[in-house]
């Protein structure tokens, strides 16, 4: 029996399509990664959640589950597939992250694998962040806030705890990567909120990752500590090769975490 997993990385392309015809498939837009956010412009922000993309293809009551590279991954998750029937829509495309959700809420990319791996796929849960496409009409060249307003509109009548909107915040991006490490999750994307939907990786999207290092409960964990620690973790930036480690993450002794900048700057434990 093989893995479940294993046709995740070959692509398949996007067949030409007439004009106004419903697309066989559309490629996903991809994120920037950058080491600090836009100085500019108008930008929302939404979790990176550790999970599988995923695009939604609903068409006369037909609905295929895609997976980032093309693959129709639909008879993998049945009741994923049978929430998804019952949204108010005609035909749509609709952008997501397949997820399977820890005791606390958050996503745990292991445990969508073993999911994936052990053919039980009944817990994974649908993130919705994007729509592309709704009931004959080609929304990809409306900004990102009007197909976001269309998305929440389509998903206010859905009572499946499997399918979920993906909230965006316009709250400073530092605060946010700061809050995404203290919670232990992957990160952000930041999207310009004016900008239409291009398949493809773009710097309309981006994302600001967090790095994670974990001291086994200091007592106190003082200042030049941490910044033997900062010395370490871009020692470690130089020998990867990369340059988008923001926070070093402390853990204390009474289980919470302290973040600082890499730069020195503190922030809010």
């Amino acid at each position: 029996m093989g893995r479940w997993n294993g046709s995740r990385a070959t692509r398949v392309r996007a067949p030409e399509t007439a004009p106004g015809e419903m697309p066989v498939l559309i490629e996903p837009q991809l994120a920037t990664l950058i080491d600090r956010h836009p100085p500019e412009g108008e930008w929302s922000y939404e979790i990176k959640f550790d999970g599988y993309r995923m695009l939604t293809r609903i068409e006369s009551g037909e609905v295929k589950l895609i997976t980032r590279n093309g693959h129709d991954w639909t008879e993998r998750m049945p009741r994923l597939r049978a929430a998804l029937t019952d949204l108010p829509a005609d035909s749509a495309w609709i952008d997501g992250e397949a997820v399977v959700l820890d005791a606390s809420g958050k996503p745990d990319f292991n445990s969508l694998q073993n999911a994936f791996d052990r053919r039980s796929t009944a817990d994974i849960v649908l993130y919705v962040f994007d729509l592309l496409w709704l009931n004959g009409t080609d929304v990809r060249e409306q900004p990102l806030r009007s197909r976001r307003a269309l998305l929440h509109e389509l998903m206010q009548s859905v009572e499946s705890p499997l399918l979920r909107y993906s909230d965006d915040f316009a709250e400073d991006p530092v605060s946010l990567v700061a809050s995404a490490c203290k919670m232990k999750l992957e990160g952000i994307i930041g999207k310009r909120a004016d900008a239409p939907y291009r398949s493809g990786r773009s710097n309309d999207w981006i994302k600001l990752l967090r790095a994670f290092f974990v001291v086994d409960r200091p007592r106190r964990p003082s200042n030049q500590g941490l910044r033997r620690l900062c010395a370490i973790a871009m020692s470690l930036i130089s020998f990867v090769r990369t340059r988008y480690l923001h926070f070093l993450c402390v853990e204390t002794d009474v289980g919470g975490v302290l973040c600082h900048r890499i730069d020195g700057q503190a922030l809010p434990a």
